[in-house]
């Protein structure tokens, strides 16, 4: 039974804080050098922060030039990337002052020259090893994506010639012709930012207890932006084909759960999709759960329907998975976490999300407790801040020897699991 295997890999969930973990020698001294406006950048110099590492960052934006824009007219990506300015781990290398020695530069490539290329040059030649960060877009037709890494190695060129290693933040790993006698390396992705700049959503999301074999109320669950175009008209033909289910029953409000009895009768759908992308304050909207509610309403839940967006990877798996969620989706490799279809995930072939949608109506309870352990597992090998910065330094090249498995970075970041109960 799928109980009893829950009990032999983990039957309890604990993130939260060892006392005995709360020292770590930092892992490695870290150059990040950003040029355009990418939430990424914030997320990743966090992660190596929560790690332990001595981050320095250059950022050719100033935080005037980022909040400026912010104030004149929304923009929540460089809302995000001013959070660099503010970090009690990150240092911020100034325009004009000089940049340390590192053991690994991570400098961006994409679509947008260096301001500074000169300085970059001279951090180069100060960094052990250097590493590129691709930020072009590649989810486009073939020949699009090979005219914008094309453009892109030409711009960069000079400085790939001293490059070890490329990380693509999207796309595919072959065929890049800036990692060109180079190793291509998946960049993953990360939890929305607010779960690591807010302590109370950190917390949240990262330091509380759930157990694995319990069963929960909600079947699936999305919430979240509607759009694009593309993304809307997928979430209102899956919606569709959900109402027409018998068997389901469909709410569209997390409140709603709150009068939801444990094990209701049929399967339960929870289902929000919010108007208004632009707003600043979407996260006091009534139409999407917000922040400070959705890990919770997430460990309500077995599935979670994750759809692409403005690109193919969302956030959205990453904090399913933390609360032992198996996400549906359509690119799990872009994930870099091995995740299996039918093990710890449910992939979309061809486009065809409905049979992906009813692939998880139709798993039993035990099909979806044993895929919650896996997710688990995985969760704990790579999406806790201490294991994420783990991965973060082997894509840098270097070797997290002050790791543990299972230990915590810094307080507050320990994953454990705990023994069942009798």
């Amino acid at each position: 039974m799928a109980v009893d295997h829950a009990q032999s890999l983990a039957q309890a969930i604990v993130i939260g804080h060892d006392a005995s973990n709360n020292s770590m020698t930092p892992s490695g001294r870290i150059g990040l050098y950003f040029i355009s406006v990418n939430r990424n950048a914030y997320l990743i110099a966090k992660t190596l922060a929560l790690g332990g590492c001595s981050v320095h960052v250059r950022c050719e934006l100033s935080e005037d030039e980022l909040k400026g824009a912010c104030a004149s007219g929304y923009s929540a990506e460089r809302e995000y990337c001013s959070w660099l300015y503010s970090e009690e781990g990150i240092r911020i290398v100034g325009e004009r002052a000089v940049a340390p020695p590192v053991d690994t530069l991570l400098y961006e490539i994409g679509h947008t020259r260096p301001k500074a290329p000169a300085d970059l040059t001279t951090w180069m030649q100060k960094a052990g090893r250097v590493i590129a960060w691709n930020t072009t877009e590649h989810e486009l037709s073939f020949r699009k994506n090979l005219r914008a890494e094309i453009g892109t190695t030409v711009k960069f060129l000079r400085l790939l010639f001293h490059t070890r290693n490329v990380i693509v933040g999207n796309g595919r790993t072959i065929l890049r012709p800036t990692a060109f006698g180079r190793r291509s390396i998946r960049q993953g992705y990360f939890v929305h930012p607010k779960f690591l700049r807010e302590p109370p959503l950190y917390e949240e999301m990262f330091l509380r207890e759930w157990r694995v074999e319990e069963p929960r109320p909600v079947r699936i669950v999305f919430s979240g932006n509607a759009e694009p175009k593309s993304r809307t008209l997928l979430l209102q033909t899956a919606a569709d084909f959900l109402k027409k289910r018998p068997d389901v029953n469909f709410l569209n409000h997390y409140e709603q759960l709150l009068q939801l009895d444990r094990s209701p009768t049929g399967k339960t759908i929870l289902w929000m999709m919010r108007a208004a992308v632009q707003d600043p304050k979407w996260y006091l909207r009534n139409d999407v759960v917000p922040p400070a509610r959705w890990p919770g309403v997430l460990r309500q839940s077995d599935f979670a329907f994750c759809p692409p967006g403005f690109e193919k990877k969302t956030h959205r798996v990453i904090e399913s998975m933390l609360q032992g969620v198996i996400p549906i989706l359509d690119c799990p490799d872009e994930y870099d976490v091995g995740l299996r279809d039918g093990k710890s995930c449910v992939v979309v072939r061809h486009g065809r999300w409905h049979e992906a949608v009813r692939r998880a109506l139709d798993y039993s309870l035990d099909d979806v407790i044993r895929m919650r352990c896996e997710v688990t597992e995985i969760a704990r090998l790579h999406l806790v801040p201490s294991s994420g910065a783990r991965d973060w330094l082997r894509r840098l090249g270097l070797a997290p020897a002050d790791f543990q498995e299972g230990e915590a970075t810094r307080p507050g970041s320990c994953y454990r699991v705990t023994q069942p109960r009798s």
